[in-house]
């Protein structure tokens, strides 16, 4: 098996609770849910806000479609249920945005490239916001500044480095 794949098949050698405990906990994994119903759920509503609706929700595509729904979330490492929502928000903002962009360079028509252009260029800003929402709340409370440009005049003095105030 591809070591790509989200497997959620069961191992015989398994006894039946096990075998539901085993997949119960790859799905949880795979979302960050607290538990698999959770978890089954927001699989679901990620998979079928992406796979296309002409899609048979039994074929082999609609799977393997899914399947690669939960490796995203499972490679973008969550670490609780939030984490999970956001990036599940993440994954469906990037496959819409990229389906739009696809639309719009198979279209012959400039009226609905400019419309599929349109969807793509309002669904990208919110992927990128979505995106700093999860890196702000992995961050927690820890600040960053960044500084582009220090200019020190003649008699000035600059530190580069960490500054401790001194308490006194």
């Amino acid at each position: 098996m591809d070591s790509d794949t989200l497997s959620l098949a069961y191992d015989e050698s398994l006894a039946s609770l096990d075998k539901d405990r085993l997949v119960d906990t790859q799905i949880m994994e795979a979302t960050g849910a607290a538990n698999s119903d959770v978890g089954i759920q927001l699989l679901l509503n990620v998979g079928n806000a992406i796979v296309s609706a002409k899609t048979d929700r039994r074929s082999s595509k609609r799977a393997t479609q899914l399947n690669a729904v939960a490796q995203s979330m499972q490679h973008l490492a969550h670490k609780m249920n939030y984490e999970g929502q956001l990036i599940a928000q993440l994954v469906v903002l990037h496959e819409q945005a990229m389906d739009w962009l696809g639309h719009a360079q198979r279209t012959e028509r400039v009226d609905f490239a400019n419309i599929y252009l349109n969807g793509a260029s309002k669904l990208l800003p919110c992927h990128h916001e979505t995106l700093e929402a999860l890196l702000k709340y992995r961050r927690k409370r820890e600040q960053r500044v960044h500084v582009e440009h220090v200019y020190v005049h003649d008699g000035g003095q600059a530190i580069v480095g960490n500054v401790i105030p001194e308490v006194g």
